[in-house]
C-alpha cells in the first residue's frame, strides 16, 4: 500500500493539475508570469540572448484577482444562513448552535474555501478537534491535497493525502498525511518514499475514554467549482496578454537615445561600448567631419501608435470578463441611472455562473453540516445581492 501511495503521491506533485493549483494560488496573489520575464535580442550566430539595456517593466494588472472577489463577494459577501425545516432560521431547535458554531471566525474560513473553490477548481475544509477538545475547522489548500475518490463523479471520498513542508532538526522536509476514515497516518517523503514520522504520532482521529473514535468517514469536505474547471484555465492567457501588451508599452516610452537604436556618422571614437558609455556618463559624444561630410548621431525609433495600445488593453479587459463571466463596474451604461433591464443584461454572466457555484456549494454545506451538526441538516441559504440593491448602488 505504501509503495502505492508513494507512486502517485510522486505522479501528483508533478502533475499539470497541481502545477494549475500553485498558478491559480500565484495569480490570485499578483504573482504572475510576467514578473519573471527577460527581453531578448538575437544575438550572435543568430541565438537569442538575454538584452541587460533595454528597458523591462514588468506590469500586472491583476484583473484575476478581481474575477475571483467578484465571484465570492456575490455568494458570500453576505452572511449566509442556516434555514430549518419550516423556513425559519429560529424554527428549528437544530439551527441554533448551528448558527453560534459559524461564528465570523469560522466563515472567514468558508470564505477562504471558496476563494479556493473559484480559483483552482477545488476547495478544501476539515472539521477536527482541537487540544481543548472543541469542534474547529480549517482550509488545506488545494495544491497540499490529493484526494482518492470512491466513484468518477468524485462525491465520497475514499482516503486523501495531504502533501506540505514541515521542518526537522532545522531542515525542510517534505511530510505527508493519509487520511482515511480509521484515522490519520503520518509520514515523511524521502527520496520519493514514504517514511514514518518519529516526530508526529499516527492515530485514530479522537479518543474517547481511550477508546479511538472516528467520523465514520474521511472528514474532508470538497468545494468546487462547477466541473471542478478553475477559473484561472478560462482567462491565463488573456491575463498574460494584458500584462505583457502593458509592460511593452511602458518599455516603448522609457526608450532614449541612451538605450535605444542609434545611426553613427563619422563618430570620433574607439568602439561602440566607449561611445555607450560616453553617452550614459555625459550625455554628449564626439562626432567629426570628413571630406566635407557633416558627423552626426541619429535615432532609429519605431512609431509607437498609443491609441491602438489603448484600444487592445481594454479589448483584452472586456475578453478578460467575458471569459470570466463577471461583470464591469465601470461600464458606461451604468452612467447616470441604469435602468432595471441595464442591471439585468450587466449581471447576467455572474448570476449564470453563481447558480452553478451554488449548487455545488449547496450539496457540500449538507455533507460538512453532517460533520459539524451531528446528522442535523438544515438547508443553507446565500443572500445574493437584488436588483433594488444594485439600483441603489
Amino acid at each position: 500500500m505504501l509503495d502505492y501511495l508513494s507512486r502517485e503521491i510522486g505522479s501528483w506533485l508533478v502533475s499539470p493539475e497541481r502545477a494549475a493549483q500553485i498558478a491559480a494560488a500565484r495569480y490570485f496573489t499578483g504573482r504572475h508570469d510576467i514578473l519573471t520575464r527577460e527581453r531578448r535580442v538575437i544575438g550572435r550566430g543568430g541565438q537569442p540572448e538575454v538584452a541587460r539595456n533595454l528597458p523591462n517593466n514588468r506590469l500586472v494588472d491583476n484583473q484575476y484577482a478581481k474575477l475571483v472577489r467578484q465571484k465570492v463577494n456575490y455568494l458570500v459577501g453576505k452572511p449566509f444562513r442556516l434555514v430549518g425545516a419550516d423556513g425559519r432560521t429560529d424554527g428549528d431547535a437544530r439551527c441554533a448552535p448551528l448558527q453560534a458554531f459559524f461564528n465570523l471566525r469560522r466563515r472567514k474560513v468558508i470564505r477562504a474555501v471558496c476563494e479556493d473553490a473559484v480559483s483552482a477548481g477545488t476547495g478544501w475544509v476539515m472539521p477536527y478537534f482541537d487540544g481543548a477538545g472543541r469542534l474547529q475547522i480549517k482550509r488545506i489548500p488545494p495544491y497540499e491535497l490529493l484526494p482518492f475518490w470512491a466513484d468518477s463523479e468524485h462525491t465520497v471520498l475514499d482516503c486523501a493525502a495531504r502533501v506540505f513542508e514541515g521542518e526537522r532538526d532545522g531542515k525542510r522536509v517534505r511530510r505527508a498525511e493519509v487520511y482515511t476514515p480509521r484515522g490519520i497516518a503520518r509520514y515523511v517523503l524521502d527520496g520519493g518514499r514514504l517514511v514514518r514520522d518519529d516526530w508526529a504520532a499516527s492515530g485514530a482521529w479522537l479518543t474517547v475514554n481511550g477508546r479511538p473514535w472516528g467520523w465514520g468517514g474521511v472528514p474532508l469536505v470538497a468545494f468546487k467549482a462547477p466541473g471542478e474547471l478553475p477559473l484561472l484555465g478560462r482567462v491565463k492567457t488573456l491575463q498574460d496578454a494584458l500584462n505583457t501588451l502593458l509592460s511593452d508599452f511602458q518599455n516603448s516610452l522609457q526608450e532614449d537615445a541612451r538605450n535605444t537604436i542609434l545611426v553613427l556618422k563619422n563618430y570620433d571614437g574607439a568602439d561602440l561600448s566607449e561611445f555607450r558609455h560616453n553617452l550614459a556618463a555625459y550625455g554628449a559624444v564626439r562626432v567629426k567631419t570628413v571630406d566635407g561630410t557633416q558627423g552626426g548621431v541619429e535615432t532609429l525609433r519605431v512609431h509607437v501608435d498609443h491609441a491602438s495600445y489603448q484600444a487592445l488593453a481594454a479589448a483584452l479587459k472586456r475578453a478578460l470578463i467575458e471569459n470570466g463571466m463577471g461583470f464591469d463596474i465601470n461600464d458606461g451604461a451604468l452612467q447616470g441611472t441604469p435602468n432595471r433591464m441595464t442591471l439585468m443584461a450587466m449581471y447576467a454572466d455572474i448570476e449564470l455562473d453563481a447558480d452553478g457555484y451554488e449548487a455545488e456549494w449547496k450539496a457540500s454545506f449538507e455533507e460538512l453540516l453532517g460533520f459539524v451538526g451531528a446528522g442535523a441538516k438544515p438547508e443553507v441559504f446565500f443572500e445574493r445581492y437584488t436588483l433594488d440593491e444594485l439600483e441603489r448602488g
